[in-house]
């Protein structure tokens, strides 16, 4: 028993040591963009060999997992494909001056690039980047700019400095306010008011799906399928989470309870929003993002149902 425990642990986190492994092996893994897409590649099996072929008997354990081994994939493709950690990326450090390897000041705050000299360094590093969802801290791009990475809430900041403002300058909370669904409806529901773990590698992943353009006529047609994509890819993660659940369950419902919010959100852009007016829509936003949700979460959280979440024993 203790001896398959092991084996499954050890296979479970295959996918997320292979990535640890290209991004602390640049030299080989970063070489061009054929090893780039090799390492990909192989972090994916790795995930898919476990959703496929792991069981695990605890409802919420085996959904997380799934959960977890998709969002493996969609993380080697942004650290891998879309950006180049190795080059661009810093993460914000708490000393009063730089001390370690890779670590300079910046307007007053240390940050630490690649460390290249110390592998115990590039070990912590590269595994805080692994396991840093939001990018809390983070930043790509160049020194003092601010980064696409960065997640930094501008709230409080007129207050003066203090250590709490700071803590919730680069710790902020992950989910929104409520009044955004007022606001703005389901585009608030989803893009302010839930949360943002997945935020920064969904984007980044729809960067390698649906190109950016500044040309006025192709813009908005592009951030809708962006918009959309980001939809589909959330839904294969819930996908694979089902799949792994123990009891009898239909994945498909939950890439397709994701898919109808797309289409959803694509229909409220373009109709909704274009002929009902403001002062309508505040009134009306609450109740239709209800009676949305009260018509699609069967498909959601009825199959997690099935498979054995929600449930008291």
């Amino acid at each position: 028993m203790a001896n398959n425990i092991l084996v499954t642990c050890a296979q479970v986190l295959s996918a997320p040591a292979l990535l640890l492994f290209a991004l602390n092996a640049p030299s080989v893994c970063y070489r061009n963009g054929a090893t780039r897409a090799l390492a990909t590649l192989l972090t994916a099996c790795a995930a898919g060999s476990v959703v496929a072929t792991v069981k695990i008997a605890h409802p919420s354990l085996a959904f997380m997992t799934g959960l977890l081994e998709s969002w493996t994939v969609v993380w080697a493709a942004v650290l891998l494909l879309r950006h180049n950690p190795v080059e661009d990326a810093r993460r914000r450090r708490w000393s009063a001056e730089p001390r370690h390897d890779g670590e300079y000041e910046d307007g007053g705050v240390v940050w630490q690039r690649y460390p290249r000299r110390s592998w115990m360094a590039r070990l912590a590093w590269t595994l805080s980047l692994l396991i840093s969802f939001r990018g809390v801290g983070w930043q790509f791009g160049n020194p003092g700019a601010h980064g696409v990475f960065a997640l930094v809430h501008t709230t409080g900041q007129l207050a003066g400095p203090s250590p709490a403002l700071d803590l919730q300058q680069y710790n902020p909370s992950p989910w929104g306010p409520l009044g955004a669904i007022i606001e703005h409806g389901l585009t608030g529901l989803w893009g302010v008011t839930w949360h943002n773990y997945f935020k920064f590698g969904f984007q980044s992943a729809s960067d390698l799906a649906v190109p950016r353009t500044n040309s006025p006529r192709l813009k908005p047609l592009l951030r809708l399928l962006r918009m959309f994509w980001t939809f589909l890819l959330s839904g294969m993660m819930h996908y694979c989470g089902s799949y792994m659940l123990p009891g009898p369950t239909q994945p498909s419902n939950e890439l397709l309870f994701f898919v109808l919010q797309g289409v959803a959100v694509m229909l409220q852009i373009l109709v909704y929003d274009q002929f009902v007016d403001k002062r309508y829509r505040r009134v009306l936003n609450p109740l239709l993002v209800s009676a949305w949700l009260c018509w699609t979460e069967p498909l959601i959280f009825g199959d997690q149902r099935s498979g054995g979440m929600w449930t008291i024993s």
